[in-house]
């Protein structure tokens, strides 16, 4: 896993010299001068696209629309209260209706209609069904429906993956905006996984030269349209302002890569907190091994791997057809990467990225080698590529579903790569 990379400018003056770089920053209405924080998350089933939204001091502030079958829909954090609204329509014989999460061995449910009817206009009466988060939650959560029809009998939906809900565990990386201008993180920062965003107040209060009363933060996963959330005043134990503004951030499971910035409002000012309009861009990590147990449950009901079992992978990304196995091998996660049908295009990929071919098929690890493998049929055709990790492990892009660590290069051998055809190899700088 990559550590995340900070790239700081100089200490910016008291007054704003920039405005955010190349995305055009969302906005927000006015927000007031109070204590307030991210209270909980929404997922809406009412009709419209699947959404999913963060309640922020009474702002709800969109994080996906997302609904690619394959995987889930929703974010939510750990610790904080999932609320779940449905439109009537999708029960219309419904006596009663729960909905449930299945939190690891613990499910909690809540009532959305238990045959309430409106006397004057006759419309059955759903209300949101609140979930509480458990602390301790993260990783993938089943969100089903529990009908109940008019005869008692009970029928659990289901409609795939897509009616999921990643949640971000409590923790997870830091990034400081600090009095001095300075640029700190702790922790790491993960895909799938909370990142907490501070930012001193007498720093935003000298970019602006006047009192805040409210800051926006900006954010831009993987470099889609930007996303903005308030921030936060974070309160003592005695009710008073510890001098930061905060806000909680679940990043998917997909996070690459997120850039941010600042803007601060006060006394009919505005100015920008963008490290000189460049915004400030961290890299994102891969997920904790099996974030999401639905990556390993598919790929060990497949056919295609007989190699793979429970105890020799993990799967550290999710379904994702944004890039593939050449593209992960030569360090390329935004696009699929594919010289040609046979090796020799392949030789010429790897030549260009440093690799030499090796005389044999050793797999195992050396010191300073960094080793890919490459795998085909008898025919020639090539199919896959893996790649060492710094530990001597092997990752693997399966195609358009999730990316793998695995021990043995070999493991992904059968019906759908065939066999190792050939190992490359580049001595790693010191």
């Amino acid at each position: 896993m990559s550590p995340p990379v900070v790239r700081p400018g100089t200490a910016a003056p008291a007054t704003p010299v920039s405005t955010p770089a190349d995305l055009p920053p969302a906005t927000l209405p006015a927000l007031p001068d109070d204590h307030f924080t991210t209270t909980g998350y929404r997922a809406a089933f009412d009709g419209g696209p699947r959404g999913n939204v963060a309640l922020v001091a009474g702002h709800e502030v969109t994080l996906s629309e997302r609904g690619n079958g394959r995987e889930p829909s929703f974010i939510a954090e750990a610790g904080k209260p999932l609320t779940v609204v449905v439109d009537p329509g999708m029960f219309d014989r419904a006596a009663r209706v729960d909905v449930k999460i299945r939190f690891g061995d613990e499910v909690r449910s809540a009532r959305l209609f238990d045959g309430e009817v409106d006397r004057r206009t006759g419309a059955r009466v759903f209300s949101p069904g609140v979930i509480d988060v458990p602390d301790g939650a993260h990783g993938t959560a089943r969100l089903t429906f529990e009908v109940t029809d008019q005869d008692g009998g009970v029928d659990t939906q289901w409609s795939g993956p897509h009616q999921d809900v990643v949640i971000a565990p409590q923790g997870g990386g830091q990034v400081t905006l600090g009095e001095d201008f300075s640029l700190g993180t702790a922790g790491e920062i993960r895909a799938g996984e909370t990142l907490q965003v501070g930012a001193d107040i007498d720093r935003l209060r000298a970019l602006l030269g006047a009192s805040v009363s409210s800051a926006t933060l900006f954010v831009s996963i993987n470099g889609d349209a930007p996303k903005a959330m308030p921030l936060a005043v974070d309160v003592d134990g005695d009710g008073a302002a510890d001098g930061t503004m905060v806000a909680n951030l679940p990043l998917p499971h997909d996070a690459q890569n997120v850039a941010m910035w600042v803007k601060v409002e006060g006394e009919g000012r505005t100015a920008w907190d963008s490290n000189y309009g460049n915004n400030f861009t961290f890299e994102v990590g891969l997920t904790r091994p099996d974030a999401d147990p639905q990556w390993k449950r598919y790929l060990l009901s497949t056919p295609s791997f007989p190699g793979l079992n429970e105890d020799n992978f993990v799967a550290v990304g999710p379904f994702d057809g944004g890039y593939n196995c050449i593209a992960w091998s030569v360090g390329v996660r935004d696009e699929w990467v594919w010289p040609g049908e046979r090796v020799p295009a392949f030789d010429a990929l790897y030549q260009k990225n440093g690799y030499a071919p090796q005389d044999d098929l050793d797999t195992s690890p050396e010191p300073g080698v960094q080793k890919v493998a490459l795998f085909g049929f008898p025919s020639g055709a090539v199919t896959h590529a893996a790649v060492q990790d710094d530990k001597g492990r092997w990752m693997s892009k399966l195609g358009t579903e999730p990316l793998i660590r695995h021990e043995d290069a070999k493991a992904v051998e059968g019906p759908s790569y065939g066999q190792l055809i050939k190992v490359y190899r580049r001595r790693l700088e010191a």
